[in-house]
């Protein structure tokens, strides 16, 4: 009897079952502290946890970051032994959704890391929200039906977590996209391939922009300097191939994404040549805003790169139409000049001559 708590004796005038009930628990319960709570509570408290938010029976650990399940609860008819096991299990779901919420706020609220990193918890933030729908539309009415329901959601939420929070933490900018496609590639055979290539194209979308803006305008749009090209004005006065070798290069310590570095010489140049053109051939097609520019995106099916492909040939053949029309203008321009200076020289000499004439009549 040392380890029955004194709170709970049985009281005369009980129904045999629930002093039966309490006999058992009081005699084969390891916990010394016996909370008696209605399943409906449990419930009720449960989803709060699930939500990220702490109760009586889910206090947070705010050093360890989680959720625990304190021991001893039970309700009638459930011991608190077979209901360890469940509590534990939504107190751990509980831990992972509130870290993936900490990362979120992280990098959209309280420290920002560049804009890769804020499209990332941007993209989570979404898949949180689906989540807390998809709980809030759950039906159920007994606490093991509830950790069955949330069996997809665990498996989501732990590769969610796997992916969000290594060990060894996230770096940002091209690194951060290369590691998403690293892990996109390592998770096409699972289920959470879909989510993996929904992160890896969120975080990728900032690039897009990057990569549009440099290779349709020569335009470096990098606020947080994320990425690869480093801009030194100082050099764009210069008419020689100064101009050339520095004021567009490599930024240290960072470059293209490993999947797309055959490509880093021609990325680096054309840019440069719009550059150029802009500040030396000032009505070159190039430096007038395109009637059709096709945007850059990320497509990894056939289907989608076929058409893809197709835009961008269909804006190729309307440059190279346009830089024909230059071409034509520009020699019909310099043929004109050509003409127009010819009849100055013709003119200049026949004003030459008629003086040459005039200053000999007096001497005839």
């Amino acid at each position: 009897s040392s380890g029955i708590n004194a709170e709970w004796p049985l009281r005369p005038g009980e129904s045999g079952g629930e002093n039966y009930t309490k006999l058992c628990l009081l005699l084969c319960s390891p916990y010394t502290d016996l909370l008696e709570i209605e399943e409906a509570q449990i419930l009720y408290q449960c989803q709060y946890v699930l939500s990220g938010i702490p109760t009586s029976i889910f206090p947070y650990d705010e050093e360890k970051v989680e959720f625990t399940a304190i021991q001893g609860v039970y309700f009638d008819g459930v011991s608190p032994d077979s209901l360890t096991d469940s509590l534990y299990t939504v107190a751990y779901l509980g831990t992972l959704y509130l870290r993936i919420r900490l990362f979120c706020n992280k990098y959209l609220v309280v420290e920002n890391h560049g804009t890769v990193f804020k499209a990332v918890a941007t993209a989570v933030e979404e898949y949180l929200h689906l989540y807390l729908t998809t709980l809030l539309n759950l039906q159920f009415s007994t606490l093991l039906q509830l950790v069955w329901l949330m069996r997809p959601l665990t498996s989501q939420l732990e590769a969610l977590c796997t992916i969000l929070l290594p060990e060894d933490g996230l770096e940002g900018g091209v690194r951060l996209i290369e590691y998403l496609f690293e892990m996109t590639e390592m998770l096409k055979t699972s289920d959470h391939y879909k989510m993996s290539l929904h992160l890896f194209r969120s975080a990728f979308q900032p690039y897009m922009r990057f990569l549009e803006l440099w290779l349709c305008e020569g335009t470096v749009w990098d606020p947080y300097s994320e990425f690869h090209i480093n801009v030194d004005l100082g050099w764009k006065t210069h008419q020689d191939y100064l101009f050339w070798r520095h004021t567009f290069g490599w930024r240290e310590g960072v470059a293209l994404p490993c999947f797309m570095k055959e490509l880093s010489d021609h990325f680096m140049n054309t840019g440069k040549l719009i550059n150029l053109f802009r500040c030396y051939c000032y009505d070159h097609p190039i430096n007038r805003n395109a009637k059709f520019r096709p945007a850059v995106t990320l497509e990894l099916g056939a289907e989608a790169s076929d058409m893809n492909l197709i835009q961008w040939n269909k804006y190729e053949k309307e440059m190279k139409r346009d830089i024909q029309s230059y071409r034509v203008a520009a020699q019909m321009k310099i043929q004109v000049e050509e003409e127009a200076r010819m009849e100055r020289l013709i003119a200049a000499k026949k004003e030459k001559s008629t003086d040459c004439d005039s200053a000999l009549i007096p001497l005839l």
